[in-house]
């Protein structure tokens, strides 16, 4: 017989506390249109961050200088995934000059921002999109 140790369990069954995204952030982690990836992408970029195991390929179809289609594929927390999902959202439709100024940081902040144990969903995405979108020499 094992023995567990049911001292941290909480009297909501949890035994952590989980922290919560803001409202927008849980609607993209909860229903993601753009998971899966592309078939056909013009522009691919990925990241991982070694700490937590989190993995992040970004796909995006370009024509005529514009991101026409954006998809992801992703392993990891709930942060990644709404913060790819958002990127993906925000990015449709524009240049890729304006990819490459995106900041995704400011937009997550607008939202009401990350819990710190999510906070580095925004460093993963950013050097995603900088490998999709590198900046072109002056």
């Amino acid at each position: 017989m094992y023995y567990k140790d049911l001292s941290q369990i909480t009297p909501t069954g949890r035994l952590f506390q989980v922290p919560t995204l803001p409202a927008a952030l849980e609607l993209a982690f909860r229903s993601p249109r753009h998971g899966g990836g592309l078939v056909a992408a013009d522009a691919r970029g990925r990241a991982a961050n070694a700490a937590c195991g989190d993995e992040l390929e970004l796909e995006f179809q370009v024509r005529d200088g514009r991101i026409t289609a954006a998809g992801f594929r992703v392993r990891g927390c709930s942060g990644l995934i709404a913060c790819a999902e958002l990127l993906c959202v925000d990015l449709e439709g524009r240049s890729c000059a304006d990819a490459r100024g995106y900041d995704l940081a400011a937009r997550v902040s607008e939202l009401g921002g990350l819990p710190p144990a999510r906070r580095h969903a925004l460093e993963v995405c950013r050097r995603a999109l900088e490998q999709a979108f590198p900046a072109t020499p002056a």
